[in-house]
């Protein structure tokens, strides 16, 4: 019921302390799921980071590589 509302319903429940069926939810909804989500999307933030920092420096490389380079002494 909670989900459109997002971090409002959170804390809503904590400056509440209302122990209702829906906070109750919401609260192990946060410490179960939440870490795990948010150590997916930590993982995946960093994948995507090194893939693309990977992608950068191997265009790069390639792009030097295959362009004529001039030697400056």
């Amino acid at each position: 019921p909670f989900l459109g509302m997002g971090e409002t319903a959170f804390e809503f429940c904590e400056e509440t302390q209302y122990q209702s069926t829906e906070c109750k939810d919401l609260r192990s909804l946060k410490e179960g799921r939440g870490e795990v989500l948010s150590n997916v999307l930590s993982i995946a933030q960093y994948f995507v980071t090194f893939v693309f920092s990977f992608a950068c420096s191997f265009l790069t490389g390639l792009w030097f590589h295959l362009r004529p380079v001039r030697r400056n002494a």
